[in-house]
This record gives structure tokens, sequence and C-alpha cells, in this order.
């Protein structure tokens, strides 16, 4: 994908994404077909559709924070501590 389409590209960030309710909503999103959709989570998550990006860390580190630097659409926050 170019750097053209993403930007047009709505990009909706999903926290708690290896959650019951982070999947399914990623999953419905993906079926929409028009989002790029990341998850951030600590855990694994392999039953993710396979464009749908996964950064397997925590929600206050750097990389995490990196994500929301350009042109986030909108912040789905699933996350809770257990």
């Amino acid at each position: 994908m170019s750097d053209t389409n993403a930007s047009a590209t709505p990009k909706i960030v999903l926290t708690g994404i290896a959650s019951r309710l982070g999947l399914l909503i990623a999953r419905r999103l993906h079926r929409l077909g028009s989002y790029r959709i990341i998850g951030i989570d600590l855990r694994d998550t392999p039953s993710l559709p396979k464009d749908v990006e996964h950064l397997q860390v925590d929600i206050r580190s750097k990389r995490a924070r990196d994500v929301f630097r350009k042109d986030v659409t909108a912040l789905v926050h699933t996350g809770v501590l257990e």
C-alpha cells in the first residue's frame, strides 16, 4: 500500500484487541473493508484477519504512542485491567 492510499484510508486504533470484545470489533470493522485497523495489546492475537496490524506492546510504551502521532481517525478503547 502506498503512502497516499494509507493516509486516505481512515485509521482506527483498537486497544485491548486480544479480548473477546476487541476481536469482535476488529472483525466487524475488517468486514466493512474501508479502515486501516491497528490493534494494541500485550497478549498475542493469532486469530486476527491477515491485514489487521497488531502491536504486541504495552499501551504506555513509546512504540504505542507513536501510532497516535499521525492521522488517527478513531480510538476504540476496549482494554481493561484484570
